[in-house]
């Protein structure tokens, strides 16, 4: 083979492996779908995350990130899971880089790990209303030593969270209500009000950061319709719930937020239509 055939040779092949291999993603994230939902439980409607991991800035993405893209791709940031209580949801997990991890506390899953190039499904009926964070269970981002290093590694791992909410079909509210929750009053206002039968467009407000992970809001009895957990300092989360159970309920922190607001109380108050 002369020279000028072998350079012809070895261009096409560089054309036809960029070209071949979003292709051939293409397919392959096809059929993954198709083997995801197979083996999914069948609840309600089917909602499918294909969440890649990155290390550096520390993120999860759907954007598709591979081998022959991750040195010149800008993915975006992917941190909110929108589904209705009793659908299905499939998670598939992949790593570029490092090995990462996912986990919902709050439902108990994970952590799921994941190697570098390999692929991890998760599938789950959410059959508990509220909003639920999801983090990278493991603290990667840097294979080296030293203060510089553990720095890259705590910020990328902290940037690899997100929540999931679960939400209810419901109308138009019958009632809108704001709490806002800080370590100088604990719940403000202490009790909110609604009748039975009532919606309820609940918005909660933090104002101090907790130990960590924001603070949460928990009605109980009503744990799988209201169950807000990780709102950030500064943060709001608006919910929708049905009052279905007459009553005085507690309200507390369902996210550890230190010995103030755990030791907090509120009440909801559900009285005869």
């Amino acid at each position: 083979m002369n020279e000028k055939i072998r350079e012809i040779v070895v261009v096409t092949a560089m054309i036809a492996g960029f070209i071949g291999a979003p292709v051939f993603s293409h397919y392959y994230e096809a059929h993954r779908d198709n083997v995801a939902v197979a083996a999914a439980p069948k609840s309600g409607k089917v909602h499918t995350f294909h969440l890649t991991g990155i290390a550096k800035p520390g993120m999860w993405t759907l954007d598709s990130v591979e081998g022959w893209n991750y040195w010149w791709r800008k993915p975006t940031r992917f941190s909110e899971m929108n589904v209705t209580k009793g659908d299905t949801v499939i998670i598939t997990l992949t790593s570029i880089d490092v090995q990462h991890s996912l986990k919902i506390p709050a439902l108990g899953i994970g952590p799921i790990e994941v190697d570098p190039g390999h692929l991890k499904t998760i599938s789950f009926v959410a059959d508990r209303a509220g909003s639920f964070p999801f983090l990278c269970g493991t603290v990667c981002s840097c294979t080296g030593t030293g203060f510089a290093c553990t720095l890259v590694k705590k910020h990328g791992h902290e940037g690899m969270t997100g929540v999931l909410t679960v939400t209810e079909q419901l109308g138009n509210p019958d009632v809108k209500i704001a709490v806002t929750v800080s370590e100088a009053k604990g719940f403000d206002p202490p009790e909110i009000k609604a009748k039975v039968g009532d919606v309820v467009e609940l918005t909660v407000n933090s104002k101090s950061n907790g130990v960590g992970q924001g603070v949460g809001f928990c009605i109980s009895e009503y744990e799988t319709k209201v169950d807000i957990q990780g709102i950030a300092n500064g943060d709001s989360r608006t919910f929708k719930f049905r009052a279905d159970k007459a009553g005085s309920f507690s309200i507390y922190s369902s996210t550890k937020a230190g010995e103030k607001i755990d030791a907090a109380a509120g009440s909801f108050v559900v009285g005869p239509k």
